[in-house]
């Protein structure tokens, strides 16, 4: 379930979710105003007022099904993400498909365009809210990790000598790799943009799986 689905508890969700046609038409109105509004201006310049103007709503009718621009916001970049989850699902993926390390590359580079582009839509709140409507939680937790264990049984002749446990390289590469990302887009979000971040993250994964590990004291 959505975590931007009605429900008072969640700061982000809507006030109530619309039950005739007609609510309907004014929820749809306002998500496709913030969506459009979202393509054309600076994702900070952008108001409630802004939104219920653009709808053709008034500013009464918004609030009555939204409790702020964030809870808006949260409702296209959630809607967006389960429609990305959903392409994904529908189509093979990529890296099921290259070498490990292009396909450790592929994966890195999805994630950091993925950010860019979100930070660069959305702004601030893509930075304060990107957990609460990832595209990890659309997809459930364990499809990328499916994959990258699917790619580690591939190259398996290729991994470091020694008891590398798949399972656990796999849990430790997704989950991994996605917190660095996000640490990056909340603390240091021009970092998704350096070459240099990149390689390092590629450096890191791969030094991972091929190199063998110290050994211990």
């Amino acid at each position: 379930m959505p975590r931007n689905t009605a429900d008072p508890a969640h700061p982000l969700a809507p006030r109530r979710a619309p039950r005739q046609q007609r609510s309907r038409a004014i929820v749809a109105a306002l998500l496709e105003s913030t969506r459009r509004l979202l393509t054309e201006r600076d994702p900070e310049s952008i108001t409630t007022s802004l939104v219920a103007e653009r709808a053709g709503v008034s500013i009464g009718s918004l609030y009555r099904y939204f409790p702020s621009l964030d809870a808006l916001l949260a409702a296209v970049h959630d809607h967006d993400a389960r429609e990305e989850a959903r392409h994904l699902a529908q189509n093979d993926w990529e890296i099921d498909t290259l070498p490990l390390r292009e396909a450790i590359a592929t994966l890195i580079d999805y994630q950091l365009e993925r950010h860019r582009r979100l930070l660069s839509c959305y702004g601030r709140f893509h930075r304060e809210q990107h957990r609460a409507t990832s595209l990890a939680r659309a997809l459930g937790p364990r499809a990328v990790e499916a994959h990258i264990r699917s790619l580690l049984e591939r190259a398996a002749s290729e991994l470091r000598p020694g008891d590398l446990d798949l399972d656990h390289a796999a849990f430790f590469l997704t989950r991994g790799l996605s917190a660095i990302v996000r640490s990056a887009v909340e603390e240091r979000p021009e970092k998704l943009a350096q070459e240099s971040f990149r390689l390092e993250l590629i450096a890191l994964a791969t030094r991972y799986l091929l190199s063998e590990p110290a050994e211990s004291e």
